[in-house]
C-alpha cells in the first residue's frame, strides 16, 4: 500500500492510520523479500476487492494560493 499511497502524493502515516481503523480486516502486514533486494522488509497489503472502497474515502481538495 505504501507505494500506491505515496505515488498519489498522500501522507503515508495518515492513510495507514485510516487503513488500520476502517479496513483492519482487509489489510495484512507481512515481511517479504522483494526480487533484487537483499533483505526482508515489512509491507502492508490490502485485499484487492477492498481497494475501491479505500479510494472512495480519499477527499480531493485544491490549495488556494
Amino acid at each position: 500500500m505504501k507505494p500506491i499511497i505515496e505515488g498519489m502524493g498522500l501522507d503515508w502515516m495518515g492513510q495507514f492510520r485510516k487503513l488500520k481503523s476502517r479496513f483492519a480486516t482487509s489489510i495484512e502486514e507481512m515481511s517479504i523479500q522483494l526480487p533484487g533486494d537483499t533483505q526482508r522488509r515489512n509491507v502492508v497489503c490490502m485485499a484487492l476487492r477492498k481497494l475501491a472502497g479505500w479510494l472512495n474515502t480519499i477527499r480531493a481538495f485544491r490549495k488556494v494560493w
